[in-house]
């Protein structure tokens, strides 16, 4: 398990970026990922599914892509400049 909730989701993002699927058990934490992950009460049995549905695997990784793509730390800076030109015109 993870020491922080940070490390964790950095992990994740390695994870995500990668291309591989994303099976984890179920965590609300998690529930601006849904569609890039697989939230599965049983793990093996989340994997195996994963394993066998082709169409499954393009999904997550598609959705995992989008995540990645919006969430560079590219874009990130980009947000956090507007957020502080918007409080400074403030």
């Amino acid at each position: 398990m993870f020491a922080d909730a940070a490390g964790a989701r950095l992990e994740l993002a390695a994870a995500l970026a990668s291309g591989v699927p994303v099976v984890t058990a179920p965590d609300p934490r998690l529930d601006d990922l849904e569609g890039a992950i697989l939230q599965a009460a049983d793990l093996g049995e989340g994997a195996a599914r994963a394993l066998a549905d082709a169409g499954l695997r393009r999904e997550l990784r598609a959705h995992a892509r989008e995540y990645c793509h919006e969430n560079s730390w590219e874009r990130v800076a980009q947000r956090h400049i507007a957020l502080w030109a918007a409080l400074e015109a403030t």
